[in-house]
């Protein structure tokens, strides 16, 4: 019997050695791309095909090929696959993978995500890596009518091009991710995302109720050759929305590192985003059509040297951070072109905290300008504005409305000159440490009802004409040889310098609070400069010293005259004195330190008693 075994064992390894090469597996493992629920599949389609609602495809190889997802899935690269090819996102969740265009798309398409049904659809760590040479605007994209509920949410947008360090037309770039208009009932959610590479757009047309929060935008390049002809052409854009009438888009607490100009045609809420254009000079820009101020003084803009480019107009201003510097375009562009600046850098404004407007125009023409268009639909000097004039300028003809109170500020070592008619409707008050200069041509047309008022620390020199049928206001040092004439009120005021009051010391005058005009050499007791006083009547005499035993009672000083009394008291003893104690009955010594003395002479008053009294017994 155990031969017999032993004889069938012998025969079954025989057998096994003839058929080295027999598998029993069902599939090669070289074409096994992924698994569901422990079963492998030949293409990632089979995989989505045989998977059942809420389950989890895991990718076991990259793929390459186009596939549709439109299941409530969860398909994971396990953060090293990636699917080449065309995907589809309708409903279900890609995580932890990489989506590349086959390289034999010449459009680059790699994308098409939303649902025209109510789906939820979920996009978390996946990297979208663009093509940058087979590229269309089509190569990401969401549907048209989205209603699906899409949460991106960790991924990353990314081209890697091989442009040599060339930022202006670069030859190698990507379109981002284009959005169709969305139903109501759509929603898209992009957060924790980072756009990063040489992009033509980032978000483009963003439509319907989209949130873009806690996401970085970084591009490498301004612009690009043979992109679009229309919009802003070659430049670079980071956010552009669409015109929908439901778009509900809020932008918030994200860095826009360079990443493009932004264009809204719609109302949004951007808030708590930085905005950086240290590298490259970008524009933001609203349609007129909006109707409404854009809202963004609640975002940071680092702009190193370049200039922050405002695209608006007044009925839809965008509204920029209190002090922070920008150029307006319309206005540059508006310019008559015989006069136009080289660049729009002279047509410098910002916001003050009380949203008017402080104008800095860097060029006569660009001062000129901000009074000059009204017509046109742009923003320009309205009522409360200021216009700072920080370097010599000269204006010609302006006109100043009835409804318009303003003022000029000449900064110090400036100069304002009217050459031209200044027509003043309105009011306009001159202030600053600069220079106001009426030249021989120049006119001021004070108009009934108007004023003009010229601060004292602002230097006056007329020498052309004022004709003042309103008010007029000029400081008292106003020079020049030209004329004022008309029915109006001319009064000169007093440049008065406010003095502090001085409280008088023991040995120094003080002085009471007064103004004081140098140039009329007149002094006042109020700030209005109506009180005149003599200034003899400015002064507080000094008080003088309180001196009591040797120093003065009010400042300590010592009394220089003070000779202290050296006579001896009752109390006094400085120890070589000849008085005597009180106590009539004590020894009359000559010394009253004598107490030291007594206790020796008592001591050996008693050692010679006992001394004695001892020998006595000895001898006894």
């Amino acid at each position: 019997m155990k031969k017999k075994i032993f004889a069938m064992g012998l025969s079954l390894l025989f057998a096994a050695c003839c058929f080295p090469k027999m598998s029993f597996a069902a599939e090669p493992a070289e074409n096994v791309v992924a698994k569901v629920n422990g079963k492998t599949y030949a293409t990632l389609k089979e995989a989505v095909d045989a998977a059942p609602e809420n389950s989890t495809v895991t990718l076991l190889s990259d793929v390459t090929e186009d596939v549709i997802f439109n299941k409530n899935i969860t398909v994971d690269g396990a953060s090293k696959y990636t699917i080449s090819g065309a995907s589809t996102v309708k409903a279900g969740t890609l995580t932890n993978l990489t989506l590349k265009p086959n390289e034999t798309n010449t459009n680059g398409k790699l994308l098409t995500i939303g649902n025209g049904d109510s789906t939820s659809i979920n996009l978390e760590n996946v990297t979208i890596h663009y093509s940058v040479t087979k590229r269309s605007s089509g190569s990401a994209v969401t549907v048209s009518g989205n209603s699906a509920t899409i949460k991106i949410n960790h991924c990353r947008f990314i081209n890697t091009p091989n442009n040599n360090g060339t930022t202006t037309d670069a030859p190698e770039w990507s379109y981002g991710l284009y959005v169709n208009e969305q139903n109501d009932a759509g929603s898209i959610t992009f957060t924790n995302n980072e756009f990063n590479g040489a992009f033509r757009t980032m978000l483009a047309n963003v439509s319907g109720n989209f949130l873009i929060e806690n996401c970085e935008f970084i591009n490498s390049v301004y612009s690009v050759a043979n992109g679009p002809t229309g919009g802003s052409a070659g430049e670079a854009t980071t956010i552009t929305t669409s015109a929908a009438s439901n778009n509900q888009i809020v932008v918030k607490n994200n860095m826009l590192d360079n990443a493009g100009s932004i264009y809204l045609q719609t109302q949004a809420n951007f808030t708590g985003n930085t905005i950086k254009n240290d590298k490259f000079e970008h524009y933001i820009q609203a349609k007129g059509s909006i109707g409404q101020p854009i809202d963004f003084k609640n975002n940071t803009f680092q702009l190193g040297t370049n200039n922050l480019v405002v695209i608006d107009v007044a009925a839809t201003p965008i509204l920029l951070p209190a002090g922070q510097p920008a150029v307006n375009y319309w206005i540059w562009s508006d310019t008559p072109a015989n006069v136009r600046p080289a660049d729009y850098s002279d047509y410098k404004y910002m916001y003050n905290e009380d949203g008017s407007i402080t104008f800095m125009p860097q060029s006569d023409v660009a001062f000129e300008q901000f009074f000059a268009q009204k017509t046109n639909g742009n923003i320009q000097v309205n009522d409360q504005d200021t216009v700072l004039i920080e370097k010599n300028l000269k204006i010609n003809d302006i006109e100043i409305d009835s409804d318009k109170n303003i003022t000029f500020e000449i900064a110090k070592d400036a100069t304002l000159e009217i050459a031209g008619a200044l027509d003043i409707q309105g009011k306009i008050t001159v202030k600053g440490e600069g220079a106001l200069i009426i030249t021989e041509q120049g006119k001021v047309n004070i108009y009934s009802d108007a004023a003009l008022t010229v601060s004292p620390d602002t230097s006056l020199k007329n020498n052309g004409f004022i004709s003042n049928n309103g008010e007029l206001t000029i400081p008292d040092t106003t020079t020049g040889n030209g004329t004022i004439e008309g029915t109006g009120i001319t009064e000169k005021v007093h440049n008065a310098v406010h003095v502090e009051a001085k409280e008088p010391t023991c040995d120094t005058d003080g002085n009471i609070e007064y103004w004081y005009c140098s140039f009329c050499d007149k002094y006042f007791s109020d700030k209005a400069l109506t009180q005149e006083i003599s200034k003899e009547k400015t002064s507080r005499k000094a008080l003088g010293h309180k001196y009591e035993n040797g120093k003065c009672t009010v400042c300590g000083k010592a009394d220089p005259n003070y000779k202290p009394d050296t006579s001896p008291t009752d109390n006094e003893n400085d120890g070589n004195s000849n008085q005597e104690f009180s106590n009539s009955h004590a020894p009359k010594t000559g010394d009253n330190n004598h107490i030291g003395l007594m206790i020796a002479l008592m001591l050996g008053a008693s050692i010679a008693f006992f001394g004695v009294k001892r020998d006595k017994k000895q001898h006894g």
